[in-house]
């Protein structure tokens, strides 16, 4: 219930913005370069446009050109921001003219609405962010993985594994492969070592990784020998004529299992803290309107 709330809330949220700006699509182009400008008369910077009272800086159009351009390119720039420019202002000019006054009301409205909406979603994630914990304790995590295990069933193989490639004349290959295999703390320091010997490696053996990745990162496996390497603990070496492969799979997870905790936890993490967020403000949505009332700023007549 508390993911399907997180998962209305957002999409309620959605759903309204797209309303808004739909509904604000033809018009927030012309208002947006409107209110970037300056429109009372000249100011101290070189003027490239006018229409009517509105002027067009040359400030104004560097704030939208990159720096990477070559000097065609942001002629051509330029001119299309410039003219775009004009069509916003003429286009809004003649918007004042002929639309009728419930048209004018109309948009004004959702001008109004789209801008109280920008401003309290800004203001209520600066809220969120300043006030928020977002350190999630293991024991939480742990009591909602064994809560909700049927939800994290995984939908594809993955896998836990190391592996080194290295040139196949590499006079140091019975050394890398017995640290390799035992791979205590000196092993590994041992083995970082060494690294620079390496064609490629994946020691990071308590990261997940999907079938996918397994098949991208090792050289000598493919879709059809796959499922004979798929051997918990046990250590491969496969060698051909440039280089020697060293596999070992630490662990692995099949389609329909249960995702181990590890896997998932960054999951649980962004579900636990959206449900401090929603609870969050859930109450400051309340208590914004009690203060208010409280210290007669607002009053229902």
């Amino acid at each position: 219930m508390l993911i399907n709330s997180t998962i209305n809330v957002n999409n309620y949220v959605a759903q309204r913005m797209f309303r808004i700006i739909s509904n604000l699509a033809f018009f927030m182009v012309p208002l947006l370069v409107l209110f970037s400008c300056d429109q009372w008369g000249p100011k101290q910077d070189d003027v490239l446009a006018r229409v009517g009272n509105n002027y067009l800086y040359r400030s104004d159009l560097a704030a939208h050109l990159s720096d990477r351009l070559s000097k065609q390119d942001s002629i051509q720039q330029s001119q299309n921001f410039i003219d775009e420019w004009a069509r916003s202002k003429l286009l809004y000019d003649k918007a004042m003219i002929n639309l009728d006054t419930e048209q004018l009301t109309r948009i004004e409205k959702l001008v109004e609405d789209y801008k109280l909406d920008v401003f309290a979603g800004a203001y209520k994630q600066y809220v969120v962010e300043s006030s928020i914990d977002t350190i999630i304790p293991a024991s939480e995590i742990n009591r909602y993985y064994e809560e909700n295990k049927a939800v994290f069933t995984l939908n594809r193989p993955i896998y836990q594994f190391r592996y080194i490639a290295l040139p196949a004349d590499n006079v140091e290959t019975s050394t890398i492969k017995k640290s390799f295999i035992n791979f205590s703390l000196e092993d590994k320091i041992l083995l970082d070592s060494l690294s620079f010997q390496f064609s490629k490696q994946l020691l990071e053996e308590d990261v997940w990784l999907t079938e996918q990745d397994l098949l991208s990162e090792v050289a000598f496996l493919n879709k059809e020998n796959l499922p004979q390497y798929i051997k918990k603990s046990q250590f491969f070496e496969i060698k051909d004529a440039m280089e020697v492969y060293l596999l070992l799979i630490n662990d692995y997870r099949n389609n329909g299992e249960t995702a181990p905790l590890d896997y998932v936890t960054p999951t649980i993490k962004n579900i636990l803290l959206n449900q401090r967020k929603i609870e969050f403000l859930r109450q400051f949505d309340t208590e914004i309107i009690h203060d208010a009332i409280q210290s007669k700023n607002y009053e229902v007549y």
